[in-house]
Order: C-alpha cells, then structure tokens, then sequence
C-alpha cells in the first residue's frame, strides 16, 4: 500500500458510494478525485506531487482485488427517479380503475395483456468504472437526452400477439409518464 490503511479504506467506501450512487469513476477520474482528496485533506504519499500515477493505482487495484473496473449501464436520471412505491401506485390506481368500470375484465384471458419494451441505445458506451466486484447493477448517471430505438410488444393471455410497434427518441420518464398516465 501506498498510503495508509485507514486512509485507503476511505478510498474504498468512497469509491463504492459513489459506484453505488450512480457516478462511478473511471481510472483517470479516480486518480484526479484522489489526488484532490489528498491535497485538500492535508495528506501525503510517496509519490511526487501526491500523484495518484500508474504506479500507485496499480499498487491501489493489487492491494484491493474486491475493487474492478465495471462496465456500467446507463441510467438517465429521469429513470433513476422513479422508485419502487410509484410502480406499485400505479398498479393499484389501475386495477381500482378497471374495477370501478367493469370488474369482468380482469376474469376475461382475451383482455388482459401483457406489454414489454426493449431499447436500444445509439449513444456511445460509458468507459469502465471502479466497483466493488460483487455488485449485481453497477449504473452511471447520464444526460437523458439520448437517441434510442425501442421496441414494444405485447401478448394476451390468451396467447394473441400484437404487432410490435418501435418509438424513436424518448426519455424512460416520458414513456412511463405517457403509458401509465394516459391509460
């Protein structure tokens, strides 16, 4: 180790924070955040200038094998907004609105369907990210305004298929707000 243990553990809970939290760091970007972290705390190593260079990011990776570049996926912040509980509203209000307007609708296989999307991204890649290795999702926060081909389908319950249907150039907020509002 470089700098010491305490000091390095700091890194590493940081480091996990920040993956965790949606702004990972890639390997130029951490170096520049520790070198600033050094230099505004008052610490120094024993590298020139309290470089985080090659060497000591080398020694950091070695001496943390829990710590590994993650390719992360990318999460607007629209997206990232939208938890758990607002799903499961929704699901709720829904199922009161159907029942409030016929309750055989939800007994009858040929109305009922099941939907889902698929999107593919035609913006560039983000670069690999430091994260804990055993992390199920590792995300990057990023710009929502991003150009994407999504792909909607769906399927009745008993077994009718629609014909899919593709959208260009929306944010993950804006098809929840426009599929779960307007129905």
């Amino acid at each position: 180790m470089v700098l010491h243990t305490d000091i390095e553990e700091e890194i590493v809970v940081w480091l996990n924070e920040m993956a965790h939290r949606g702004f990972g760091h890639t390997k130029p970007k951490s170096q520049e955040s520790i070198k600033l972290y050094l230099d505004s705390n008052g610490r120094t190593t024993q590298r020139p200038n309290n470089a985080a260079d090659k060497i000591w990011y080398r020694l950091f990776r070695k001496g943390h094998p829990d710590i590994v570049l993650r390719k992360p996926q990318k999460l607007g912040k629209s997206r990232d907004l939208i938890i758990e509980a607002m799903v499961a509203d929704w699901f709720q209000e829904m199922k009161a609105t159907i029942c409030s307007i016929d309750p055989s609708i939800l007994l009858d296989p040929t109305r009922i369907y099941s939907a889902d999307e698929v999107g593919f991204s035609l913006d560039a890649q983000t670069g690999k990210v430091l994260a804990r290795s055993e992390s199920r999702f590792i995300y990057q926060v990023a710009q929502d305004h991003r150009t994407m081909i999504i792909v909607f389908i769906s399927c009745s319950a008993a077994a009718h298929f629609s014909h899919p249907t593709q959208f260009r150039r929306f944010t993950p907020l804006d098809l929840f707000k426009q599929r779960m509002v307007a129905n």
